[in-house]
């Protein structure tokens, strides 16, 4: 899996257009599907049910953000 630099990250006032942002937003969503798939995602459900409060999805959230920065 390649990092992708995520458009939730970019500020407000970028220059991205309507169409670069929506690509971003889907590539994003490509590699969170990915990870669904992925061992890391067995090893985040097990630990977010003993102790996490927070979704899955969440989880994997800020596993990628950790892992591209």
């Amino acid at each position: 899996m390649t990092p992708v630099e995520s458009a939730v990250l970019c500020n407000s006032n970028s220059t991205l257009s309507n169409a670069s942002h929506l690509n971003q937003m889907l590539e994003l969503l490509r590699v969170l599907i990915e990870y669904g798939s992925a061992e890391v995602r067995q090893r985040l459900e097990e630990v977010g049910r003993e102790v996490s409060m927070l979704h899955l999805d969440v989880l994997l959230l800020i596993y990628h953000f950790a892992r591209i920065s």
